[in-house]
C-alpha cells in the first residue's frame, strides 16, 4: 500500500516553512522511500474542534450557522462518511425547498433513509441523528433563504473535520499562528481562546502579560492534547520569545497542560529566517510529570546564513549544528533556558524595578511620521509638515495599513521613541520620530507636568493643525477599533494602563 499522510493546516501562514520543516523532520524516510508518499492537508478552524459537553439525552455540541447556534448530538461525528454524505442531503433539500415552506421533520427523515438506501449504506441512523441533521437543514436554508448562503456548506463541513482526527495523528509539525491575543480583533474568537487559555493552563500568572501572549502558545497545548494519540510526538517553529519571555513561563515549565518538552532548537543564528528570531520545540504528549528534569533537555543550535528566506534542504545543511544541553534556569519568578546549568537563584534579578513597559503607542500609522519639509535648524514654536511614515505604513497589519494621515503641527507635539530595531549596547540608533497629543511642561519644582488632550481640547487651547490631525486619528479608531476595545477612546488605547504618563 502507498503510505498515507494527513495534515491539518492549522493557519495558513506558509507553506513553505510547513514543507521545510517536514522535510528536516521527516527527511530520510520520505527521500528514501520507494513508495509513493501522499499527503492530504484538511484545511479547519483547529481550535474549533467540538467537544461533546454532557447531558441527560448524552453529547451535544453546538453548531453556528449565521449566528444562530443549533444544539447537536456529537453522534453525527462518528462516521465522516456519513456526516459528509448528510451534509449533501441536508444542502441539497434546502435548495430545493428555497422559498418555500420547510419540510416536516417526518418527510426529512424519509428522504435521509431512502438516499441511504439508494446509495447501498441502510444508515442505522437513531432518531437524535437525523433530528440533529435536520437541524443542520434548517439553518441551511435559512441562510439560502436570506440570500446569506455564501459557502456555508462546506463552512461547516471543514469546520468540523478536526473532529475524525481526534487522537489520531503520531506526529505533528507546523508553524502555529504568530500573534498576540491583543492583537485579533474578533470578540468571539478572543473569548475561545481565552477558555481554552484558562483551560491548558497558558494563562501567565500576571495578567497584565496576557496580552502579549503569542496564542501559540495555545495552539501548543491543544494540539497535543487533542490530536496526538498517546505518547506520540509534536514539533513547532515558534519564537524565540518562548525561550525567556515572562508570557511563556508557563510553556516552559511544564505548568501548561497537553505535553512534556522533549527538545529544543535554537534558531536566532540563522539569517535570513524570519522577522524575529526563532527556535523549534519538539513535545511529548503527556498528562503528568511535565515539568524539565534538573538534568535538562538535549537540543541544538544552529549558525549560518542561508542564501534565501525559503532555501531547499541541501542549502540548509551548510548550516553549523551545534549539540548542546538545555536547562531551565530560575530568577525569582522569572525562567528561561539556557546552555549553562548554574545560575539559578531565589532572588529577582535586581535590575527588574528599575524597568517597567511603557506605552506601545499603537496604531502606530497614528503617531509614527516623518518629515515633508527641511528638518528646521530648531524645533521651538514651529509649524511642521507632516505625514504617517513611510516604514509604519509598510509594517502596519490590516485594516491599519489603510491609515494614512497628512498634515501640519506645532511643533510642542513632536517627540522621539525608541523600538527594538533603534536600541544597540549603550547607545540609541535613529529614534524614530512620533507625534503625541499632550504637552510636557516643567514645574517650578523642576518635575514635569504632563497633560494628554483630546482632539477637542486641543482646539480649545489654540492648537488647530494639532487638533486637525487628532482628530482624523479619533475617526480611524472608530472605524477600525476592535470589537474588544468597543468601549476605549484613541486617547484611552494610547494611554492604556496609565503606561504613556506613567
Amino acid at each position: 500500500m502507498n503510505e498515507q499522510i494527513y495534515g491539518i493546516d492549522i493557519h495558513p501562514l506558509s507553506v513553505q516553512i510547513a514543507k521545510t520543516t517536514l522535510l528536516l523532520a521527516l527527511g530520510k524516510e520520505i527521500i528514501n522511500a520507494k513508495k509513493p508518499v501522499y499527503l492530504n492537508i484538511i484545511l479547519a478552524k483547529t481550535l474549533l474542534a467540538p467537544e461533546g459537553v454532557q447531558n441527560l439525552f448524552g453529547n451535544e455540541f453546538i453548531l453556528n450557522i449565521d449566528k444562530e447556534n443549533y444544539h447537536l448530538t456529537t453522534q453525527i461525528l462518528d462516521d465522516v462518511k456519513l456526516f459528509d454524505e448528510a451534509l449533501g442531503v441536508c444542502d441539497d433539500l434546502a435548495e430545493q425547498t428555497l422559498g418555500k415552506r420547510k419540510e416536516s421533520e417526518e418527510v426529512f427523515e424519509n428522504i435521509f433513509r431512502k438516499h441511504f438506501a439508494n446509495n447501498g449504506n441502510k444508515s442505522g441512523a437513531n432518531k437524535q441523528v437525523i433530528e440533529s441533521f435536520y437541524k443542520i437543514y434548517t439553518g441551511l436554508k435559512a441562510v439560502k433563504d436570506k440570500g446569506r448562503d455564501s459557502i456555508w456548506k462546506f463552512i461547516v463541513q471543514n469546520l468540523y473535520k478536526p473532529y475524525f482526527l481526534a487522537g489520531k495523528f503520531d506526529y505533528i509539525i507546523g508553524n502555529p499562528p504568530w500573534f498576540t491575543y491583543s492583537s485579533i480583533r474578533n470578540e468571539d474568537y478572543q473569548s475561545i481562546l481565552n477558555t481554552l487559555a484558562d483551560k491548558y493552563d497558558v494563562k501567565p500568572d500576571e495578567v497584565k502579560n496576557f496580552t502579549n501572549l503569542e496564542i501559540a502558545a495555545i495552539f501548543l497545548s491543544y494540539c497535543s492534547s487533542y490530536f496526538l494519540k498517546d505518547n506520540s510526538h509534536l514539533a513547532f517553529v515558534l519564537p524565540r520569545s518562548f525561550f525567556s519571555a515572562d508570557h511563556h513561563n508557563n510553556s516552559r515549565t511544564g505548568k501548561s497542560k497537553g505535553y512534556r518538552i522533549v527538545n529544543l532548537w535554537d534558531l536566532k543564528d540563522v539569517k535570513p529566517l524570519f522577522r524575529v528570531p526563532s527556535c523549534v520545540f519538539f513535545v511529548q504528549k503527556a498528562d503528568k510529570q511535565r515539568r524539565i528534569s534538573s538534568k535538562g533537555l538535549s537540543g541544538r543550535t544552529f549558525i549560518g546564513n542561508l542564501n534565501t528566506h525559503n532555501c531547499k534542504l541541501a542549502d540548509a545543511k551548510e548550516l553549523v549544528e551545534v549539540e548542546v544541553n538545555w536547562y531551565l534556569r530560575k530568577q525569582g519568578k522569572s525562567t528561561a533556558f539556557s546552555n549553562k546549568k548554574s545560575g539559578s537563584s531565589k532572588e529577582g534579578n535586581p535590575y527588574k524595578k528599575l524597568f517597567k513597559r511603557g506605552a506601545e503607542i499603537t496604531p502606530r500609522n497614528f503617531y509614527f511620521i516623518e518629515l515633508t519639509q527641511e528638518f528646521p535648524s530648531d524645533w521651538d514654536d514651529r509649524i511642521i509638515n507632516i505625514q504617517t511614515s513611510a516604514s509604519s505604513k509598510k509594517e502596519a497589519k490590516k485594516p491599519w495599513n489603510l491609515v494614512d494621515i497628512n498634515g501640519k503641527i506645532e511643533s510642542q507635539f513632536l517627540f522621539r521613541t525608541a523600538l527594538a530595531k533603534s536600541i544597540l549596547p549603550f547607545a540609541l540608533l535613529k529614534p524614530d520620530l512620533i507625534v503625541l497629543p499632550m504637552l510636557v511642561n516643567k514645574t517650578e519644582a523642576g518635575t514635569k507636568d504632563i497633560k494628554l488632550f483630546t482632539a477637542d481640547e486641543l482646539r480649545e487651547e489654540g492648537f488647530l493643525n494639532a487638533s486637525k490631525w487628532f482628530q482624523n486619528a479619533e475617526r480611524f479608531w472608530e472605524v477600525y477599533k476592535t470589537a474588544a476595545n468597543k468601549e476605549l477612546t484613541a486617547i484611552d488605547y494610547l494611554n492604556y494602563h496609565n503606561k504613556l504618563l506613567s
